[in-house]
C-alpha cells in the first residue's frame, strides 16, 4: 500500500459552510486539539468507545429491522444520532439528562468531556495518497445550535456547547421569516454533506431551537483512485423477499484475514484506501436478518479483528471479498426508536431544558436523514440529525406500529462501517439489489 499523507481538517470548513446574510454565526466550535495515541488507547476512552458501540448496536437493531418496508435498503449513522443526543444532554437537566446519558452508555459523567473531545477529534480526517495526490479519505463531523432571535438563552450556554460538544452557534429568524430560515438551514446541510442531502426540512414558524449534527464520509478503494474490477463469474444475489438477480460482483485483492463465524452468521470486511472498514453481516443458510441483526452480533462485528494468522497452528488465512454495488437511504423520525431504548422524558411535557433557557421547551422530535453509496470507486456517505425544540407543547412524536415479518434472506446482508479508530460511522441492511 502506498504511503499516505495525513492532514488535519481546517476549521474554516465549518465556519464558511453557510454564509447567507439571513443567518448570523455567533460562535465557532472550538478545536479539539491534537489527539494523542496515549489518549486513544487509554482504558477510559476504550471503555467509552465500547459504550458507543453498544449504542450503535441497539440503535441499528431497532431502526433498521423495525421499519415497515422490508424491500428498501436502509442506512443510518449511529454516530450522528449519538452526537445529537450528547448535545441534548448538555442543554437538559434532571431525569431528562439522566435518561439520555444512560442510553448513551455514559457511566462516568465527570470524564465525559475528555472522551467527547477524543471522539470528536478522531471523527475529523483528511488523507491524501502521496504519489497521486488523491484524497483517499474525507471524514467531517460538525455540531451546531440554531435558535430564533427572540429566544433568550442562559448565560454561558453557547460557550458550554462550543467547549464541551464542539458546536457552532447560529441565530436565525424562524418566527419572522421561516421560508428564508429553512433555506439557510437546508443550504448549510447541503454544504456540510457535499450535496448528498439536499432537503427542505420545512420547520414550522413555531420553531425555537434546533440542535444539529452533520456527518460526511468519502473514501476510495484503490490507492490510485481506480475502479474495482468485476468478477468473471456471474453470481445470483438473493434478495430479502427471495427474489433473485444475476449479477457480477466487485472485489478487492485477496488479503490476509479470516472470515468471522458467529452465531448464525458470517462476517468479513472490505477495507478502503483510507482504512475505512466496511463490515458485512451475512446470515447463514436458513437464517434471516431478524435472527442475526441483534445487539450481540453488531457488537461482535464492531469489535472483530478478522485476524488471519494462526500462530499456534501455523496457518495463514487469505480472503478475497466479493460484494455488490448498492445504495442505502433513510429519512425518518427516530424519537420512537429512542423511546424504546429508554429516552422518554425528552419527548414529554416534563422535559427539563433549564440549562438552555428559562422558557419552557418541548422536544417535538428528532429527524435523521442518512445516505450511503457503495460503488466501484469507493464509499460516500452523509447524515444529518436534527433535534427540534418549540415552546408550544404539542402532541409529541408519533409512535410507530411494530410490524414483524419473516423472509428468507440468504444473501441480503447487514453492515457496519467503522473508521480506522473503530468509530461506527454508518450501519444498515441491504435487502434488495436492483
Amino acid at each position: 500500500m502506498k504511503k499516505k499523507l495525513m492532514t488535519a481538517l481546517l476549521p474554516f470548513y465549518v465556519l464558511t459552510a453557510c454564509t447567507s446574510p439571513s443567518n448570523h454565526l455567533l460562535k465557532n466550535a472550538r478545536e479539539a486539539g491534537k489527539i494523542t495515541t496515549e489518549e486513544t488507547t487509554s482504558t477510559n476512552f476504550q471503555t467509552f468507545l465500547k459504550g458507543v458501540h453498544g449504542f450503535s448496536a441497539r440503535f441499528t437493531k431497532n431502526l433498521c429491522l423495525e421499519e415497515d418496508d422490508k424491500k428498501e435498503n436502509l442506512t443510518s449513522s449511529p454516530l450522528s444520532v449519538y452526537f445529537a443526543l450528547l448535545m441534548a444532554s448538555k442543554v437538559t437537566d434532571g431525569n431528562t439528562k439522566d435518561e439520555i446519558l444512560k442510553v448513551l452508555n455514559v457511566k462516568d459523567d465527570e470524564k465525559l468531556n475528555d472522551d467527547v473531545r477524543i471522539l470528536y477529534g478522531l471523527s475529523q480526517k483528511e488523507d491524501k495518497t502521496e504519489e497521486k495526490d488523491v484524497f483517499s479519505l474525507k471524514q467531517v463531523l460538525a455540531n451546531s445550535i440554531w435558535f430564533d432571535k427572540s429566544i433568550q438563552l442562559k448565560d454561558g450556554i453557547l460557550d458550554k456547547l462550543s467547549d464541551e460538544v464542539f458546536a457552532s452557534s447560529f441565530d436565525v429568524n424562524f418566527k419572522g421569516d421561516i421560508d428564508r430560515s429553512n433555506k439557510v438551514v437546508s443550504e448549510y446541510v447541503k454544504k456540510m454533506t457535499n450535496g448528498m442531502i439536499d432537503k427542505n426540512f420545512n420547520f414550522p414558524s413555531s420553531t425555537d431551537i434546533l440542535l444539529m449534527n452533520t456527518l460526511y464520509l468519502k473514501t476510495i478503494w484503490d490507492d490510485d483512485g481506480n475502479d474495482l474490477s468485476f468478477s468473471k463469474d456471474t453470481y445470483t444475489f438473493v434478495n430479502r423477499d427471495n427474489s433473485k438477480k444475476d449479477m457480477k460482483l466487485m472485489y478487492l485483492p485477496a488479503s490476509i484475514g479470516k472470515v468471522l463465524k458467529g452465531d448464525g452468521y458470517s462476517s468479513y470486511q472490505a477495507v478502503s484506501s483510507g482504512n475505512i472498514s466496511f463490515r458485512f453481516i451475512l446470515p447463514n443458510e436458513g437464517k434471516n436478518l431478524e435472527d442475526v441483526m441483534d445487539e450481540k452480533t453488531l457488537t461482535e462485528v464492531c469489535q472483530a479483528d478478522y485476524q488471519g494468522l494462526d500462530e499456534e497452528n501455523k496457518k495463514k488465512y487469505i480472503t478475497k471479498c466479493y460484494f455488490p454495488e448498492f445504495t442505502g437511504f433513510t429519512d425518518t423520525e427516530v424519537s420512537p426508536v429512542l423511546q424504546k431504548m429508554g429516552v422518554h422524558n425528552l419527548f414529554s411535557s416534563d422535559c427539563d431544558t433549564t440549562p438552555l433557557t428559562d422558557k419552557k421547551m418541548t422536544c417535538d422530535g428528532i429527524e435523521h436523514v442518512a445516505k450511503l453509496e457503495v460503488t466501484r470507486k469507493g464509499v460516500e456517505g452523509s447524515a444529518v440529525t436534527v433535534t427540534h425544540f418549540t415552546s408550544a407543547i404539542g402532541p409529541g412524536p408519533k409512535i410507530y406500529d411494530e410490524i414483524y415479518e419473516d423472509f428468507i434472506v440468504d444473501r441480503a446482508f447487514g453492515y457496519v462501517v467503522l473508521d480506522r479508530d473503530g468509530i461506527p460511522l454508518f450501519s444498515g441492511v441491504t435487502n434488495t439489489i436492483r
